[in-house]
């Protein structure tokens, strides 16, 4: 037994088994996968792939490094083109430094053997990485996959009794140096200039590609220079470089070269500190920039797990809005509300792209409009827009007479934030929520208490971990927020649609799942139970019921392409995880839709006269403290194409599920009151019978997107 195993066994309780022959190594591997011991499966096969020249086990290596741990025996396909097949190999080389940097947990001499199988196999896949860059014909993709490759050195730890070999970036670098054209010579200045830990190197290409009539080369190398300079602190001569970089840029027609070479100059400008508006200036071109370049950055995904966009998007945003908040301080009241709803601009740009990225869609951020004024949707709400930024909360208050008032609140921290939900369906602790949510009225609500007098409806929009706070469970004391007002939720004012929804009479669609479909959905015993009470509520004309095998995806289709449906209400598990595509619709025959299904299937209805207004899915829960998950939630109307959607955080009580979808559905047929408000009437009036007083029977259910 390995060293290292020996070590691990106590200390994480993995199963890492006696190791015999490379055949034993990799049926050991091939065990721990299984039980998702992901991380023990991964050395071992490292070992073997480092001490043989085995094709086989490198990508086995690579596939279980690159993908879910999720028990399967994953396939490693290297992509056809240089580049992705590069990116690709460059996924796996990022994969071995995560798992060098976890095996911190263990004191660097008792690792030894297995870092050295880390470097060796490192080598390897960095090798094979290269070989596929120099095939590639577009220099910008290559220079930022050479970029990546070198930010994906393994760090050095402090007294280190057995450092891993360095990289040897003068012999990559001597390597395109031979290749001789003027695209490989660049390649090799970037190498070199980080080998040298010096501009030189970037500066002297830049005049040597100028000299040979490359004006577009000259760009791409006054923009890495910019970058070096800033990292070496030297933020004149990188904002010198950096125009130089978005002058050639402009005239080359190269859109990402002066993207990143704003950005420079933006942070430089901030840095030097001498004119804050020049510098929020050019972070709003900077991120105007990048969002003229959304479409082909959320494609280039291969390298960073999250599109560049987002990446960069981020924090660009961050310096805006704090630039931005500090000069609106210096001016009177009556003209902060201009820099105030640019700010919110900005920020609904930043959500867009992190739902572009987590559905995979660059659909999704098209379809923004404007940051509009709330009182141009509705004259009786308010939106209580989040951004959260590294010092704090800085929340917008949107009041329907469109004024904007802000404030600055604390950050809780990130555990407490994901914590929330948890403490909310906690039986051991039935009242263990209610300090935190107090804490959280307080932080979130109280500052515009005087601002909310006469609002019928909250609309709020959170940002990062704010996406598991639950607004309808914030106490005032003893009282919940939804008793005073309706809440919803949504991604951004952005993408509520203004012509007012119909309400009265429409034609519903009812799925219900009752049955097992094994290993991963249970039985829902109060399904059909649910449907059948809905039914008896919707219009009679139109209605169609469907349980189990009349629940099937054929006839959805088929359902929504030939009639106007208007409300569609799936009694069913739903499932909405970190990643989108592992995101499910379970129908009554077991078969499954994903989130993109979804969206074909309610887009049907897109150009007739009645779109789907209203999507349920009333048995489906998140991943509960995991805010990709939270994001896939609060962006499922937008995603679907409905109008607004409800969905639950949490798997509810049956009893209490079909209560609550009948006495929201009753309130809705109406036609009298809006989704939020009837939503509000149900949650308040179940609350109130025996036995459902706690949020855990009520509070899961989130209307999103268009409240009235």
């Amino acid at each position: 037994m390995r060293r290292l195993a020996r070590l691990l066994l106590p200390m994480l309780l993995w199963p890492v088994l006696c190791l015999g022959g490379a055949g034993a190594r990799a049926d050991e591997a091939g065990e721990l996968i299984v039980a998702r011991q992901c991380f023990p499966a991964a050395l071992l096969l490292a070992g073997q792939a480092a001490s043989q020249a085995d094709d086989a086990t490198l990508g086995q290596f690579c596939a279980l490094a690159t993908s879910r741990c999720d028990g399967q025996d994953h396939s490693w396909t290297v992509p056809p083109g240089p580049m992705p097949a590069g990116a690709a190999w460059q996924a796996c080389l990022g994969r071995i430094d995560v798992i060098a940097r976890r095996l911190a947990v263990v004191p660097p001499a008792d690792t030894c053997e297995e870092r050295a199988d880390l470097a060796a196999l490192a080598r390897r896949v960095r090798d094979r990485a290269q070989e596929a860059y120099r095939r590639q014909d577009d220099l910008a993709a290559r220079l930022e996959a050479v970029r990546a490759g070198l930010a994906a050195r393994p760090q050095a730890i402090a007294n280190d009794p057995c450092p891993p070999p360095p990289v040897e970036v003068a012999e990559i670098a001597a390597l395109h140096e031979a290749g001789g054209s003027p695209e490989e010579r660049l390649v090799a200045a970037l190498l070199a200039s980080d080998l040298a830990g010096d501009s030189a190197p970037l500066e002297a290409a830049e005049a040597a590609v100028a000299e040979h009539g490359r004006p577009d080369l000259a760009a791409v190398a006054a923009g890495l220079t910019a970058e070096r300079l800033a990292g070496l602190g030297r933020a004149e001569a990188a904002l010198a470089a950096a125009d130089r970089a978005i002058l050639g840029a402009g005239q080359a027609d190269l859109g990402q070269v002066e993207a990143e070479a704003l950005a420079v100059r933006a942070a430089m400008l901030d840095r030097l500190g001498q004119d804050p508006a020049a510098a929020s200036d050019a972070y709003a071109a900077a991120l105007r920039a990048l969002d003229r370049r959304r479409a082909a950055l959320l494609d280039y995904d291969w390298i960073r797990q999250g599109s560049p966009y987002r990446l960069q998007v981020a924090p660009l945003v961050e310096r805006y809005v704090a630039l931005q908040i500090e000069r609106a301080a210096s001016l009177p009241e009556g003209e902060r509300v201009a820099i105030y709803r640019e700010v919110i601009r900005f920020a609904d740009q930043a959500r867009a792209a992190e739902l572009s990225d987590y559905f995979q869609d660059d659909c999704v951020a098209d379809l923004r409009a404007r940051t509009r004024s709330v009182g141009e949707i509705d004259p009786d709400a308010a939106a209580l827009v989040t951004i959260v930024q590294r010092n704090g909360i800085e929340l917008f208050m949107m009041l329907p007479d469109g004024r904007i008032r802000h404030h600055r609140s604390p950050l809780p921290a990130r555990g407490e934030l994901e914590a929330y939900p948890f403490r909310l369906t906690d039986p051991t602790q039935p009242d263990g929520w209610k300090a935190q949510s107090r804490e959280l009225y307080d932080l979130l609500i109280r500052p515009f208490a005087a601002e909310l007098a006469g609002i019928g409806t909250l609309v709020f929009v959170p940002d990062g971990p704010l996406r598991h706070v639950l607004p309808a469970t914030l106490l005032d004391g003893d009282s919940f927020l939804i008793e005073r007002m309706a809440v919803a939720l949504n991604p951004g004012l952005d993408f509520v649609d203004t012509a007012p929804g119909p309400r009265g009479s429409a034609s519903w669609l009812l799925g219900a799942t009752a049955r097992a479909c094994p290993p991963r959905w249970d039985a829902l015993d109060g399904t059909e139970a649910e449907v059948q009470a809905i039914a008896a509520l919707s219009p009679p004309a139109g209605t169609l019921t469907l349980v189990d095998e009349a629940f099937d995806r054929a006839g959805l289709f088929q359902d929504l392409a030939t009639r106007p449906l208007s409300v569609l209400h799936f009694a069913t598990h739903a499932e909405f995880a970190p990643e989108s595509s592992d995101s499910k619709v379970l129908l009554g025959t077991c078969e499954e839709l994903d989130l993109d299904d979804l969206e074909r299937l309610i887009k049907q209805a897109r150009y007739r006269d009645r779109p789907v207004e209203l999507l349920v899915l009333s048995a489906c829960q998140s991943a509960l403290g995991d805010d990709r998950a939270a994001l896939g939630l609060a962006g499922l109307a937008v995603k679907s194409g409905a109008r607004a959607a409800i969905g639950s955080m949490w798997k509810v009580d049956d009893q209490a599920a079909e209560r609550l979808m009948t006495l929201f559905h009753g309130e809705l047929t109406t036609g009298h009151v809006g989704k939020a408000e009837a939503l509000r009437r149900a949650q308040l009036a179940l609350a109130a019978e025996p036995g459902m007083a706690a949020p855990v029977y009520w509070a899961a259910f989130q209307l999103v997107g268009d409240w009235r």
